[in-house]
């Protein structure tokens, strides 16, 4: 019976210590080409994690106040039309999953913002437009990010931003992968 109460101990010790981990992008902001499909590339290279079991993407704010203020450097995302972007999201493996694709609408800049498609939180279609307003808050991506579970996390991903219509611009500040 100490044997398996020991084995027992040994698995339970095993599972707590499970824990999620998050890699950032702590780069230059990255200036998103105006009405240009192509968009850019921001690449966060991942070491030392292994297997996904479950993704979330985090828009991380900086140190101050995050608002609608044109070019706020604290913003994950400034822009002044939110709904002109899409994200797409491509693993080491080369998987990619759209994870956000023109919502928001009129909204100004992208603040503190989770995509988890575990979550049980409203999808990002339920973001209406208000001008003078960002987005924020905890959302179902897109699409699932479950299509990169299983994967080795290790390895560079690319965070694809493009801004599909002309006038606004904005610069993508930064993001994690939990």
């Amino acid at each position: 019976k100490l044997y398996a109460f020991s084995i027992l101990l040994c698995l339970l010790a095993t599972t707590i210590s499970l824990k999620a981990q998050t890699v950032s992008y702590t780069g230059p902001a990255v200036a998103v080409p105006d009405n240009n499909a192509a968009g850019v590339n921001i690449v966060l290279p991942v070491a030392g994690v292994g297997t996904i079991a479950d993704l979330n993407f985090r828009f991380d704010i900086g140190p101050g106040a995050c608002d609608a203020t044109p070019v706020n450097t604290n913003a994950a995302m400034d822009h002044t039309f939110v709904g002109d972007l899409i994200f797409r999201l491509t693993s080491p493996g080369g998987t990619t999953v759209i994870i956000m694709n023109r919502r928001g609408g009129t909204r100004e800049n992208i603040c503190a913002t989770l995509l988890d498609d575990d979550g049980g939180f409203p999808a990002l279609s339920t973001i209406t437009s208000v001008s003078g307003s960002t987005v924020s808050g905890n959302f179902a991506p897109e699409n699932p990010l479950s299509a990169f579970d299983g994967q080795n996390a290790n390895g560079n991903w690319t965070l694809n931003v493009s801004d599909n219509a002309g006038i606004d611009n904005g610069s993508m500040r930064r993001f994690s992968l939990i």
